[in-house]
């Protein structure tokens, strides 16, 4: 949580009452990131991402699953939308942004953060890395 804490919130905490995270996993880093502006947190992510995620979600997220391209929300919804180290995961760059900006307000806050995946073996130590993560987020078989 070291980087999503480091996230500005002193001129933005009073601004800030609904909160996007687009490509949300578990939606744990949501709801800690819509706590530090006491924020309504909503999360969407795309269902092919979605093993063993489903029962380690959030019961404080807003959750929906969309198609990486449109969610379900209305124009001008929230006031921060953040797309978080989900970039390199889609070819749609453009389509994630504009939908980003379709949901965000007018003088709302776009907040994206990524890896530096352009070339092919680095996309490969992502996706081992991605593999790793899911694999330690699963609960053990009782």
């Amino acid at each position: 949580h070291r980087d999503l804490h480091s996230f500005p919130t002193r001129r933005s905490s009073d601004l800030v009452k609904k909160l996007l995270d687009i490509g949300c996993g578990t939606g744990h880093k949501t709801v800690f990131l819509s706590s530090l502006f006491n924020a309504e947190p909503h999360g969407v992510d795309v269902k092919s991402w979605d093993t063993g995620m489903e029962q380690n979600r959030s019961k404080d997220l807003h959750f929906s699953y969309f198609n990486g391209e449109k969610t379900k929300y209305k124009n001008n919804t929230f006031d921060l939308v953040v797309i978080n180290m989900v970039m390199h995961h889609t070819e749609k760059k453009d389509e994630m942004i504009k939908e980003a900006y379709r949901v965000l307000k007018k003088g709302g806050i776009l907040y994206v953060r990524d890896h530096d995946a352009l070339r092919e073996g680095d996309k490969m130590l992502i996706d081992i890395e991605h593999i790793l993560h899911i694999q330690y987020q699963k609960p053990e078989a009782s």
